[in-house]
């Protein structure tokens, strides 16, 4: 069923979405009955009454929309507003030796925001094969700046069947000097970094647990 997520976001996700993509959100559902004949299924970027980009793909929605210059759109699927739920799931290898209770491959990450005006480097970020998408803490999307990018909010499910409430923003990943484009999601209270599947599967990555590696192919 379809729900509304943006009015239920942790405070201080929602603070930091600006007036220009609340309003759009609002005028989004005033009007959403109406859309449905029409895009019924499909990815939509709404923004100042009317929509500016529609797609099955919803990273070509938000890209279009940013390219545009229509970062503020608000952006969902009709008809399934809210269903979209990425899986965080953790697969552990033995790497970081000092970290407890069992050991993990770490990377060194440059992230930048949609616009690549804000860029930083961390050299903790976990390759976790088992999450959809990259994870980030909302200290993190306030340094990128990510919230300045085409961005929606959807449920992150985790083991146990936990969920949590998250913002996915698109963005960019740099490993070893080559970029990829990344879909980060911004979780309230998230401690690790994580590099999740949408730029894994872009590049060959080897996890060599005995020697200790993890090897980007770039």
């Amino acid at each position: 069923m379809a729900k509304r997520i943006v009015p239920r976001l942790p405070k201080s996700l929602r603070d930091a979405m600006s007036n220009e993509y609340l309003a759009n959100e609002a005028e989004y559902w005033k009007i959403r009955n109406r859309l449905m004949a029409q895009y019924q299924g499909k990815w939509v970027a709404f923004h100042k009454g009317r929509v500016i980009s529609c797609s099955d793909d919803f990273v070509s929605v938000m890209d279009e929309a940013g390219r545009n210059g229509c970062p503020m759109a608000y952006i969902d699927q009709v008809g399934q507003e809210g269903m979209m739920e990425f899986r965080s799931r953790r697969v552990t290898f033995r790497y970081d030796q000092s970290y407890v209770p069992t050991a993990l491959p770490r990377a060194e990450v440059t992230f930048r925001n949609f616009f690549q005006i804000h860029q930083q480097t961390f050299n903790d970020v976990i390759p976790d094969t088992g999450s959809d998408l990259s994870v980030l803490s909302a200290n993190d999307s306030n340094a990128l700046n990510l919230l300045s990018g085409p961005r929606f909010a959807a449920t992150l499910g985790g083991i146990g069947g936990q969920s949590a409430l998250c913002v996915v923003c698109r963005a960019y990943a740099e490993v070893g000097g080559r970029q990829f484009s990344a879909l980060v999601q911004v979780v309230v209270g998230q401690s690790e970094r994580l590099l999740g599947r949408e730029v894994l599967n872009q590049v060959i990555v080897t996890f060599d647990g005995p020697k200790g590696h993890v090897t980007f192919d770039v």
